[in-house]
């Protein structure tokens, strides 16, 4: 990817479709912080209301390098009303992490 050059005269929505391959690359190569700096900056350049399909495939691969990266993505992302259904595996698999449903002692946010 280095000896590529994208055009500074492209789309949000192309731009945004490029830093999400981007991220995915990064993943795959297991470089998560870039890739998670990659789908981060993708999310923000995706259209906000519509493309929803997008944004969850971004969020999907974002939520599993967060975990991957040992960090718990905020529950919020979680609870906004367009991503329940698409995330809620996500959800439950972020609550393991966490311990949320299982009595342990880890709290949201925190990893012990």
């Amino acid at each position: 990817m280095n000896k590529t050059v994208f055009p500074d005269s492209a789309s949000n929505n192309e731009w945004a479709r490029y830093l999400y391959y981007l991220g995915r690359i990064k993943a795959i190569q297991l470089d998560y912080s870039e890739a998670h700096k990659h789908l981060v900056q993708s999310l923000r350049k995706a259209p906000q209301y519509s493309a929803i399909g997008f944004r969850h495939t971004v969020l999907k691969l974002s939520v599993t390098v967060e975990l991957l990266l040992g960090d718990i993505p905020e529950r919020k992302v979680f609870l906004q009303k367009a991503n329940r259904k698409a995330l809620a595996p996500y959800l439950k698999l972020t609550q393991g992490e966490t311990g949320g449903g299982g009595g342990g002692n880890k709290t949201w946010g925190v990893v012990r």
